[in-house]
């Protein structure tokens, strides 16, 4: 459940906008009128439910809207003064969307406010997955991988708009993860159960002209290719068709342009 409080406005309706997913509640901040003592449903045709409201006039609000549908309550007083405002939900698939790049290792920023928007302040609503995000009132979102694991996998971040008239718009931000090195896994355990049964370098389709060398601990190449992801990987068989025994092995990787990595694997089975 996720609790949003709202500060009413000094005008009588306000608009609040959230991201449906299940159960969310809606608190009222009652100080602007006084003490309220009734919160009562004034919309037609309401598509969701909103029957429960707690003594702390927190209204606990769930449906499935298709696109965007709208709940109107009175907050009163017992002299009968009475605000009003609006909940609308909106589904995550309709939500506005923006593409964004970032590689692995490198933090970036965008400004969220180049749409040239009428906002008067940006908040975060939800971090992403693979890294973590911030976001400045002014609309400055700031985005690092975390997973160094999440090559070419995609992130999202929510986050609101609150333009000058109190309307509030959610957003999407997708992060579309690169890695401008190639990672390699380096456990490899031959045994065909579906899982790390051969060499695995993620990002290594950004280097095209990659070449890449397996040695055996006395320095023996037994695996050579040249365009890895364009040839059969390796699962510890030899360049001559042999099972290789299991234990530690090196590679070197030369990803062209100057680039080279190298390390060790674990072959198992």
């Amino acid at each position: 459940m996720s609790i949003v409080r709202v500060e009413l406005p000094s005008k009588d309706t306000i608009y609040y906008e959230f991201i449906e997913g299940g159960e969310n509640s809606v608190c009222l901040d009652t100080t602007q009128i006084g003490n309220a003592v009734t919160v009562q449903q004034v919309c037609e045709n309401a598509t969701v439910s909103s029957d429960k409201v707690n003594k702390d006039f927190c209204i606990q609000v769930s449906g499935t809207p298709l696109d965007k549908s709208e709940i109107c309550y009175a907050l009163c007083t017992i002299e009968g003064i009475c605000d009003t405002f609006v909940i609308i939900l909106n589904n995550p698939e309709n939500v506005n969307s923006q593409n964004f790049e970032v590689s692995i290792g490198i933090d970036t920023t965008w400004s969220m406010n180049d749409d040239g928007l009428d906002s008067s302040s940006y908040a975060l609503l939800k971090n992403g997955l693979y890294g973590i995000a911030s976001m400045t009132d002014e609309g400055v979102l700031s985005y690092s991988v975390l997973d160094k694991n999440a090559c070419d996998k995609k992130d999202e971040i929510l986050y609101q708009i609150t333009n000058s008239d109190n309307e509030i718009m959610t957003q999407k931000a997708i992060i579309n993860i690169h890695c401008d090195e190639a990672i390699v896994c380096n456990g490899v355990s031959a045994d065909n159960d579906g899982n790390n049964d051969f060499l695995v370098i993620k990002g290594l389709e950004r280097f095209p002209e990659n070449e890449v060398f397996i040695f055996n601990r006395y320095g023996n190449e037994v695996f050579y290719a040249k365009g890895y992801l364009e040839n059969e990987p390796w699962r510890g068989i030899d360049k001559y068709g042999n099972i290789l025994p299991v234990g530690v092995y090196f590679y070197v990787i030369n990803l062209g342009k100057g680039k080279t990595l190298s390390g060790y694997l674990q072959l198992s089975r």
